[in-house]
């Protein structure tokens, strides 16, 4: 058994190693310039690598390109509000600004009850539809799945159910800023 497992290690050793120098080659490849033969006097010119053709990894799952970037959370929040039909962006916007100065994925410390606020909006965890079916035996309405909290678009969303619903209040923030949403 130990014999096979150390020809195991050998094989994904030497594969790794495989793997890794052709990585290298390809790397050094794509940042050095091309290199032509010239017919007529033998020598091999260097070429500039302005006239190299660019080669594109934005299609790769592993590149984010600059055209693929998110735009800041501000103008999101702002497109989601309008997706929602929400007629008060800036309230979200001073909200968000407000509970996590927004920050999508901000975690806060335990509150003095030992829950956390989640996300741009700082969603409480009782609000969270896992725990309130383990804590009551059933979701007590409104509530929201607990990683969705850090999802902009569905805590945006939520949000404004909240708000329409007349449960602003629900932040400390809105409540001690004296946030008020005309409808």
């Amino acid at each position: 058994m130990r014999i096979f497992l150390g020809v195991l290690g050998v094989i994904a050793t030497i594969a790794f190693f495989q793997v890794y120098r052709a990585n290298s080659e390809l790397l050094e490849a794509q940042n050095s310039p091309v290199r032509a033969e010239n017919p007529k006097d033998g020598e091999i010119p260097d070429i500039e690598a302005e006239s190299r053709p660019a080669v594109d990894f934005c299609g790769l799952d592993s590149v984010q390109c600059e055209s693929e970037l998110p735009e800041s959370t501000e103008k999101r929040v702002r497109h989601y509000s309008d997706k929602f039909g929400f007629n008060d962006p800036d309230l979200l916007i001073t909200l968000s600004k407000g509970e996590s100065g927004l920050v999508e994925d901000k975690v806060s410390k335990p509150n003095s009850n030992g829950t956390y606020d989640v996300g741009a909006f700082q969603i409480n965890d009782v609000h969270v539809c896992e725990l309130q079916i383990k804590k009551f035996g059933k979701e007590k309405g409104g509530c929201i799945k607990s990683e969705d909290r850090k999802n902009l678009e569905i805590a945006t969303k939520w949000t404004i159910e909240k708000i329409e619903a007349g449960a602003l209040y629900i932040w400390v923030f809105a409540r001690k800023a004296g946030l008020k949403y005309n409808t």
